[in-house]
């Protein structure tokens, strides 16, 4: 077997720090069981799994829908707000910005999901939106999205906004 090919052929899984590349397979089955049968990527779609100190993974980050620059981000964790570190954010937003080279993340989130929807504003996504019952029950659905200009999570631009307000 090729050291560099997975066992299904394709790129092998590796981790930076505490984020998991290339085991696409693997994390959107995690966030399929977390999700139910809700989310269903149709086409390309590229993952990011953030394991906790053990490497068992606790959160799945899928990006799909590419249309132009852009994709959707949709994600499921086992321990909402633990894993939401600084270098796990900037990992995160680099690889959707850098590698993945998008210009803009959209995520759609249940009106009633308010911990997904405190995720996302504390992520830097902005409110663009609502589609009235766009759920699969017919619920309403808000419709976030994050520019790569104000990803602040690239270049240490987080370090330098939390410091920002401090000086004199």
């Amino acid at each position: 077997m090729d050291r560099d090919k997975g066992q299904d052929g394709g790129p092998r899984p590796f981790k930076v720090g505490r984020l998991l590349f290339n085991a696409d397979k693997a994390v959107l089955s995690f966030i399929q069981q977390h999700l139910g049968s809700v989310f269903e990527p149709d086409g390309e779609f590229r993952c990011v799994g953030i394991l906790d100190g053990s490497d068992n993974l606790v959160t799945g980050a899928c990006f799909h829908f590419f249309v132009g620059s852009g994709a959707m981000m949709t994600g499921a964790s086992s321990r909402p707000g633990r894993w939401t570190t600084r270098k796990v954010m900037a990992g995160l937003f680099a690889y959707a910005f850098e590698s993945l080279e998008l210009h803009r993340i959209t995520c759609l989130v249940a009106e009633d999901n308010l911990a997904s929807a405190r995720w996302c504003e504390k992520a830097g996504f902005k409110v663009e939106g609502r589609l009235r019952q766009g759920a699969t029950d017919h619920s309403d659905l808000m419709v976030y999205g994050m520019l790569e200009a104000d990803c602040r999570w690239l270049h240490g631009q987080e370090k330098q906004r939390s410091t920002e307000g401090t000086k004199r």
